[in-house]
């Protein structure tokens, strides 16, 4: 709980250790990974919205990266050249 009252992800080690005289005690660390968490939420969001406009777009549609490797293709784009999404995995053009 964030001093302000509002929740915040955290990640935390426990270890249980003792001192030179036999005392044992806990040493806890806590940190904070709420942005971590806040992003990955906003992407997992993105790329549901992503999916979706790629999957309602009626012309064939073939993402590829720099180098020409195919990331994405919608299924019209299959559906055009009458193609399994297998044969696409992977390929370079």
């Amino acid at each position: 709980m964030h001093p302000n009252g509002r929740c915040v992800w955290s990640s935390g080690e426990s270890t249980y250790t003792k001192t030179d005289e036999g005392m044992p005690y806990i040493i806890k660390v806590i940190q904070s990974v709420h942005e971590e968490r806040v992003m990955e939420k906003f992407f997992k969001r993105s790329h549901c919205f992503f999916e979706s406009v790629i999957a309602s777009i009626t012309d064939g549609l073939l993402v590829t990266d720099e180098k020409l490797r195919v990331i994405k293709a919608n299924t019209s784009f299959y559906q055009l050249f009458q193609l399994e999404e297998e044969s696409l995995e992977k390929a370079t053009y």
